[in-house]
């Protein structure tokens, strides 16, 4: 009977595509010497997306340390396996509504408000009734239901921290938390 051992090293490396939790990654690569060796590309993207994503902070506008909570979602709905790797987040200053006296204009580029309503009208979270409300608040710019796309997306989540936001970012916060409680049964 044959091993798993004995399996040539192109299917190896074909089973480390369904390598997708991040704990997996690198149990798997200390099954054995062998698959520790053919392992380098994949703990070395494994790694990078742990720098990178482990802490995150967004903020109403992009700073050194922080991203948007549109660049965020952008990136985890672009690369969905980086909200795997979300452990902290850190929900700094904004206010839910971008469009403003100063910059009433003020809209996502077309594909990205495509993402954002496709990922609304996916989202199991979100009641039938309520989805083209938030498709509404998400093309006014309300990164209120930004952030609540994001944070039911974050299944490894230990931490969120959040500061200094209105009161409309309140309300939508909480209500995602709670839908999010109800299902985790």
């Amino acid at each position: 009977m044959a091993d798993f051992y004995d399996l040539p090293d192109d299917l190896v490396i074909d089973i480390w595509g369904y390598m997708y939790e991040p704990e997996d990654v690198e149990s798997f690569a200390l099954v054995s010497k062998g698959i520790y060796s053919l392992s380098t590309p994949f703990l070395r993207e494994h790694n990078r997306l742990k720098r990178q994503f482990s802490k995150i902070s967004v903020d109403e506008y992009r700073t050194a340390e922080t991203s948007t909570p549109s660049e965020l979602l952008e990136k985890i709905l672009l690369s969905p396996r980086s909200a795997l790797y979300i452990g902290e987040l850190r929900i700094r200053s904004f206010s839910c509504c971008l469009n403003t006296a100063d910059a009433p204009f003020l809209s996502y580029p077309k594909d990205t408000l495509a993402a954002f309503t496709d990922a609304i009208q996916h989202s199991p979270l979100i009641k039938a009734s309520k989805r083209e409300h938030w498709i509404r608040e998400v093309r006014k710019g309300n990164d209120g239901r930004i952030l609540g796309l994001i944070v039911m997306r974050l299944t490894k989540l230990q931490k969120l921290e959040v500061r200094g936001y209105d009161s409309d970012c309140d309300h939508c916060l909480l209500e995602t938390l709670a839908r999010m409680e109800e299902s985790a049964e």
